[in-house]
């Protein structure tokens, strides 16, 4: 009796051992599941806040093209005085098209469960806060004239409207620093391979440096406020600028013809009627064109650095146009079910491109949408996902609240004062603090150069993507 009872017990505790194993097993497998799930709504959320920003910058660069057809319109038909409010409403595009594309990037990603990154909506109040003193000359940024009266105060207004209800798909390629980089303190990776002793990106991108940097009053300063008007949204910014310039500057009296008669109602125009208006060389007219610096091509970006232009085949010419781009970041949580396993985030990069061409007249074929010497015409027609590493301003990492934070709070004073400055906000948190002021311990770039000298060999070139993304850099 006692050995029947005996077993009955082995039984079922080998029993409850199965079934918790069986569960425990369960839990993983719906762990697993839920994870690569969620990896997947986070990453569609991203796409889809990318190409959302994307469409509103094609759509707007059309209506800028349009604009400018009206424009030319008005002058050959002798309605001048609808001129000013046309340069008005192309001034306001210019804003407002980028931040409705944001505002559409936030519907697109909550369609897909990413959720509000609370360290970007602080970073986005406060530049708010920073465009309303432009009106007053505060913050430094009486540099900028406005581009029509008001102009500030009513930016302002359109970035809370944008961002009024949350951020869940922050962007990633904003100018809040007013300048390109061009400075290693302005580089992220910098910090990264500092943080990480990661000897092989200073054998590749900064040898002369860790070998002859001697403390923080050998760096070259900080690359200065930009000078000039300000004529795009810093958010989804289209490149463009104006130029008061004759027509004739973009093209003849025959293409200006060709293209004014297809602009509706007003059927054909001779070149005769073109040359007769002044419309070619009256001056001055404003007309709105793509920005030189932005607008180049494609795939001359970075052609023999590390991450170098990520094309499998040829790209077609017409579609090799840099410029405007969208680069969206989303977050989202994993909750495992499994007992002792903690939440973890989840992010996704995304880039997106509005792309278009001209008809070649001459040829019957396509050309790049810039190719009318500069001068904007209605010629995008769908949007893409790019890598993101071709993707403007990428680089800029605007995504990161505490990147932001960190270039705008703490690059100043560690300039003037050295690590004794950057030592406070290491101390708060800032790891981008905490890598400079292991920077200046000689220590450890000399350890860095020993370390070189006996393994340089074993450095190879890898294309990494951005921290925290999902992918690689020539990933979305």
């Amino acid at each position: 009796m006692r050995k029947t009872r005996a077993k009955s017990g082995q039984v079922a505790l080998f029993m409850l051992l199965v079934f918790t194993a069986i569960l425990l097993t369960v839990l993983v497998n719906f762990d697993v599941f839920t994870a690569v799930l969620r990896k997947e709504d986070v990453q569609n959320a991203g796409d889809a806040a990318a190409l959302a920003a994307a469409r509103w910058q094609a759509t707007t660069l059309n209506l800028e093209g349009e604009l400018n057809l009206i424009h030319a319109l008005a002058v050959c038909t002798g309605e001048t005085n609808a001129i000013p409010g046309i340069n008005a409403m192309q001034a306001r595009l210019a804003f407002a098209g980028p931040l409705a594309g944001l505002a559409a990037a936030q519907t697109a990603a909550r369609q897909n469960h990413a959720f509000d990154d609370p360290g970007a909506i602080a970073m986005m109040r406060e530049h708010s806060l920073s465009v309303r003193s432009m009106q007053t000359g505060g913050d430094g940024y009486d540099a900028y004239p406005e581009p029509w009266p008001g102009a500030w105060a009513e930016y302002a207004d359109m970035i809370d409207a944008a961002s009024g209800q949350g951020l869940a798909a922050v962007p990633g390629n904003t100018r809040y620093f007013d300048t390109a980089g061009g400075h290693t303190l302005l580089d992220r990776s910098f910090y990264m391979a500092v943080n990480g002793r990661d000897w092989c990106w200073f054998f590749f991108n900064a040898m002369p440096l860790l070998r002859g940097y001697r403390s923080f009053s050998d760096w070259d300063p900080l690359p200065e406020r930009e000078r000039g008007g300000l004529w795009n949204s810093e958010i989804f910014g289209l490149e463009i600028e104006p130029a008061d310039v004759p027509l004739a500057a973009f093209m003849d009296a025959g293409s200006a013809a060709e293209l004014l008669g297809a602009v509706p109602p007003r059927g054909s125009v001779r070149s005769e009627d073109v040359e007769e208006s002044g419309l070619m060389f009256s001056f001055p007219q404003r007309w709105y064109v793509y920005g030189r610096e932005a607008w180049g091509r494609w795939t001359a970006f970075d052609p023999f650095g590390e991450n170098r232009f990520p094309a499998a085949g040829r790209v077609k010419p017409e579609y090799d146009v840099d410029g405007a781009a969208a680069v969206c970041r989303v977050r989202g949580e994993i909750n495992p079910s499994s007992p002792g396993l903690d939440s973890k985030a989840v992010h996704w990069l995304a880039a997106a491109k509005p792309f278009g061409y001209l008809e070649d007249g001459e040829t019957g074929g396509r050309a790049p949408a810039t190719s009318a010497g500069g001068y904007i015409l209605p010629a995008f027609r769908a949007v893409r996902l790019v890598p993101v590493d071709t993707a403007r301003g990428a680089d800029l990492a605007t995504a990161d609240a505490s990147w932001v934070a960190h270039v705008r709070r703490h690059l100043k004073p560690y300039m003037a004062h050295g690590p004794s400055a950057a030592a406070p906000h290491a101390q708060a948190g800032c790891a981008w603090c905490e890598a400079l002021v292991l920077w200046e311990r000689a220590e450890f770039r000399d350890a860095g150069v020993e370390w070189l000298r006996r393994n340089s060999r074993m450095c190879r070139r890898t294309g990494g993507g951005p921290g925290g993304s999902g992918g690689t850099a020539h990933g979305h």
